[in-house]
């Protein structure tokens, strides 16, 4: 699978920030980034098409894209905590990724 700019800027900012670096640990780096990426391309679905999309008997439906969405998202996470990075603030406002691993 090929990845998003984003979601590649994201991997190797984690390596860099956290030292990942054993197989072990990236396996688990890259399907959480996978799970990543195809959040992010189901999100996009979801807002080009809606919540709802028309089914095969002509009503409408949950658009499919909203579970991918909710199970990337777990998948994320789950990976985002088995290698212990939950614990840190990946996203912290106006800063560098990694930028609170101290508090580990």
């Amino acid at each position: 699978m090929r990845l998003s700019d984003e979601a590649q800027k994201l991997k190797d900012s984690i390596i860099q920030e956290f030292g990942i670096e054993g197989p072990a640990d990236l396996a688990i780096l890259n399907a959480a980034i996978g799970a990543f990426n195809l959040m992010r391309e189901a999100e996009e679905l979801l807002a080009r098409d809606g919540l709802t999309v028309q089914g095969d008997r002509g009503g409408t439906k949950a658009n499919p894209a909203a579970a991918v969405l909710r199970d990337a998202r777990s998948g994320f996470y789950a990976g985002i905590k088995a290698l212990k990075l939950d614990e840190v603030d990946l996203w912290p406002a106006g800063g560098q990724i990694g930028q609170n691993r101290g508090k580990l």
